[in-house]
């Protein structure tokens, strides 16, 4: 197998296809005719890797490495005697080159139809999905569908079209997370989102007045985070579920929720912190996610985490990162490993503050 492996992945350096072919053939053909020399497996188990070898292992390495030798192959069928294990041996390599190049054909129609249809779902989104499938299998293919008709019947909740591809896209990595999640739950807690996203989009584009507790630099320092607990909360009573949300109403683990949604069927925490360390993803995770996560365990598996990131922004003048990359699921395992049925999930948001005006960042000479 490895001698077959080493000598297919050298196919651009081919001078002769006969012979290189001919002596992958030797090989193959031993393989497949190994006979078990020691008792160490028994024979059915050897027998079952033989008759699965070929499609478990050989046939994408034939697949992925011969794909731009097919017109040579075809060449060499036409010079080979008929009805020969060579000849039969290149009629079945021809026959996988032109499966896989069909498959391929395929997947770029299925991603073209579907980047058509549905405009707000990213190609790369729509990309990655298909490689999640078996795009042969029709019941995988109308799931996905439904899971973009679904998305699209939620209609447009944030109000800004960058807004809407960073919704959509943690709308599709929470139902890969959570297959079985309440549809009802789960839409509730995306218009939930879609408030904490206008909210940090409106941020950052609109005019510093409006937000003035995220230019103030004294806020760097003290006990200051009710500031930003209640620039967040004001904000969120604008919403359409504004009745839904509350300012620190509910404890939870002996400890109290900064800002909560609540209704009949459903309740998910906001913990809102500031930091003047630079903030990351893993140190989130580190420092802050172990207490937001607990916030979600006795509700409904969902909650936010937000950071006011209030490192001096003049310092090093590096702009702001791009809106798309402040929004990140994450999960901590819990402390017993008792299967985690019902993993709980985090939106972590990071939300700059400490900013200056972009005019601020020049260097006039």
């Amino acid at each position: 197998m490895v001698s077959i492996a080493e000598k297919i992945t050298q196919e651009e350096s081919w001078l002769d296809y006969s012979k290189e072919l001919t002596e992958i053939f030797d090989l193959h053909q031993a393989l497949m005719s190994l006979e078990i020399g020691t008792n160490i497996f028994p024979n059915s188990q050897f027998d079952y890797f033989k008759q699965n070898v070929a499609s478990f292992l050989v046939t994408p390495l034939f697949q992925y490495n011969l794909a731009a030798a097919k017109g040579k192959i075809e060449s060499l069928l036409k010079q080979t005697t008929s009805n020969t294990p060579f000849y039969i041996f290149l009629g079945d390599l021809k026959k996988l080159l032109v499966f896989e190049e069909s498959k391929k054909k395929e997947v770029s129609t299925t991603l073209a139809t579907l980047a058509q249809r549905y405009s707000k779902v990213s190609i790369v989104q729509i990309q990655q999905d298909i490689q999640k499938i078996n795009i042969e299998d029709p019941s995988d293919l109308i799931a996905l569908v439904a899971s973009y008709e679904a998305s699209y019947k939620l209609g447009k909740l944030t109000g800004f079209p960058q807004g809407e591809e960073i919704l959509y896209s943690l709308y599709h990595e929470l139902i890969t997370l959570l297959p079985g999640y309440s549809k009802e739950k789960l839409t509730t807690f995306l218009s939930v989102l879609a408030d904490v996203i206008r909210y940090v989009i409106r941020t950052m584009n609109e005019p510093k007045d409006f937000f003035p507790e995220l230019y103030d630099s004294s806020l760097a320092n003290g006990r200051t985070e009710h500031v930003f607990q209640e620039s967040l909360y004001k904000n969120l009573r604008n919403s359409q579920l504004a009745s839904h949300y509350s300012y620190e109403p509910n404890k939870a683990a002996a400890g109290r929720i900064d800002v909560t949604y609540e209704d009949n069927q459903c309740m998910f925490p906001l913990e809102v912190k500031k930091t003047k360390i630079l903030p990351t993803w893993s140190r989130i995770a580190s420092d802050y996610l172990a207490q937001a996560q607990t916030y979600t365990n006795a509700y409904d598996q969902l909650g936010f985490f937000l950071v006011f990131d209030l490192t001096p922004k003049n310092e090093t003048n590096n702009p702001i990162n791009d809106i798309r990359e402040l929004f990140q699921i994450q999960h901590l395992s819990p402390s017993l490993a008792l299967g985690n049925n019902y993993p709980n999930y985090i939106i972590s948001v990071i939300i700059p503050a400490n900013k200056v005006s972009p005019s601020d960042m020049s260097t006039y000479r």
